[in-house]
């Protein structure tokens, strides 16, 4: 009877052994070699990022055609043109304010939700921006660009 339960006390302990020595391995894994597949993956991801927004960039054209100054709101209209022969989709239309030296006053974003432009067509939109008075007094410049996602 006392064999028996040492048999079971020794089986018990081979067990916990298994299972410590299963979880170092896990553990080993998780910190080691899964990160280095999630770097891999993020790479690739990355890259594929890049193709597509190269090839969509030359797909669009994005003008600021004038720049409104009125009390403590500054309102820009932008023309987006579609250059191809697909229906353009983008989430909204940014504005970034510069100074005379190209310095960075501000950002706006259009309010309009999501904006589908037919092939060859074009979408014009005002954007408002609300300024300080000083940030108004010094904005000379407004670059627009398309936010795709």
């Amino acid at each position: 009877m006392k064999s028996n339960i040492n048999e079971i006390f020794r089986g018990f302990f081979w067990g916990i052994g298994f299972s410590v020595a299963l979880a170092l391995c896990v553990s080993a894994y998780l910190i080691s070699v899964l990160p280095k597949v999630d770097d891999i993956y993020k790479e690739v991801a990355s890259n594929r990022t890049t193709q597509s927004l190269a090839r969509i960039a030359n797909d669009y054209q994005v003008n600021v055609l004038d720049i409104y100054k009125n009390d403590s709101k500054l309102k820009v209209t932008v023309e987006v043109k579609n250059l191809t022969d697909e229906e353009l989709y983008g989430k909204s239309v940014k504005v970034k304010l510069f100074s005379k030296s190209d310095r960075f006053i501000s950002a706006c974003n259009s309010e309009r939700g999501d904006l589908f432009i037919k092939p060859k067509g074009v979408s014009y939109h005002e954007i408002s921006c609300k300024l300080f008075s000083v940030q108004l007094q010094v904005v000379t410049k407004a670059k627009a660009s398309l936010n795709l996602y």
